[in-house]
């Protein structure tokens, strides 16, 4: 807290008691009724400790110790009764709910994939936290229409996706059309001859689909120099690359 004020940051919000160089005097106040409170400064930080229900502990450096206001209480019965409040606790009230927003946010739709590597998880966490604070000031500044009643998160990061991708495409380029195309009659060019130069090994077609039983054979293609057995192996391997013709 010390620091953020050095830096000209002011902040606002709970404490666990037994952090260091918290007061001592406000780890456990007896005594208090609901509402009440005992506070502590320090320079402009202030520890302040209310009775609600619970004994809450709050530390701020934007708020005035010296005030008094109320929040709404729901009691068992359902009747709404006014408590009294110290600013800080209504300064922390007022603008609660960021964090726990953003983590909403990100736990929704996550970019990147877990991992125990700390820097990933940091890259990650970054680029989630800037997609969700852009949304947010698109959504606070109304600059920008949408053609759709309800414009959602998941909406802006699939805009957002959209124009990073582009143009981009990763599928797989076309047969130019000025190669000619692969027939049956332009595997006699690749026949199937006994590979002297190379030991006996693996029929490749096999083993790319997965046979249980791989075949080994001392006969392939000499022109691609890879082993294939006979029973349709030889065809279907040059079928299925599209090799070119001469």
């Amino acid at each position: 807290m010390q620091t953020l004020l050095h830096n000209g940051i002011y902040a606002c919000g709970t404490v666990k008691t037994n952090r260091i160089g918290f007061p001592p005097h406000l780890k456990k106040v007896e005594g208090l009724q609901r509402g009440e409170c005992e506070q502590r400064q320090h320079g402009n930080r202030v520890a302040t400790a209310w009775q609600d229900t619970k004994q809450v502990a709050v530390l701020s450096t934007n708020s005035n110790p010296v005030g008094t206001g109320s929040t709404l209480r729901r009691e068992k019965d359902g009747a709404r009764v006014e408590v009294p409040c110290p600013p800080p606790l209504l300064s922390y009230q007022e603008h609660m709910g960021g964090v726990d927003l953003n983590d909403q946010h990100r736990a929704k739709y996550p970019v990147g994939r877990p991992s125990k590597k700390w820097w990933k998880y940091l890259f990650h966490f970054i680029i989630n936290l800037c997609l969700i604070n852009s949304f947010i000031i698109m959504e606070e500044t109304g600059l920008v229409k949408h053609n759709k009643k309800r414009y959602a998160l998941l909406d802006f990061l699939i805009e957002v996706s959209q124009q990073l991708i582009g143009d981009f495409s990763c599928r797989k380029r076309t047969i130019s059309s000025t190669r000619q195309p692969f027939t049956c009659a332009s595997v006699e060019k690749h026949k199937q001859v006994k590979l002297v130069a190379r030991k006996r090994s693996t029929c490749k077609w096999c083993t790319k689909q997965g046979e249980k039983r791989r075949k080994a054979t001392v006969y392939g293609c000499g022109r691609c120099n890879v082993h294939l057995c006979g029973g349709g192996c030889f065809q279907a391997y040059h079928v299925h690359n599209a090799l070119p013709t001469d």
